[in-house]
């Protein structure tokens, strides 16, 4: 290590250990968990969806926005999905 040049974290670890430090260990029973929330969500997107297009001129604005708070909620299940789908998939 050369002076003035820190390759320690807080906790201790280099930065060569920080990916190790960081993966964690993610069960069958989690990215099920995690699989049936994204599908519940793209489920209630689509049907948000379709009462947007069914709604009368009154209803169209409010319906618009339902659906786009469906589908900020689809998008965030599918990146958590995503994410402990690539901590799983990596070696311990």
């Amino acid at each position: 290590m050369t002076a003035g040049h820190n390759n320690q974290t807080t906790m201790g670890a280099t930065q060569a250990d920080r990916p190790r430090a960081r993966t964690v260990a993610v069960s069958h029973d989690v990215l099920d968990h995690a699989r049936a929330a994204w599908r519940g969500a793209e489920r209630d997107c689509e049907r948000a969806l379709h009462t947007w297009y069914a709604a009368d001129a009154q209803q169209r604005r409010t319906r618009y926005f339902a659906y786009r708070a469906a589908l900020d909620r689809e998008e965030a299940a599918a990146r958590d999905l995503d994410r402990l789908t690539e901590l799983s998939s990596r070696p311990a």
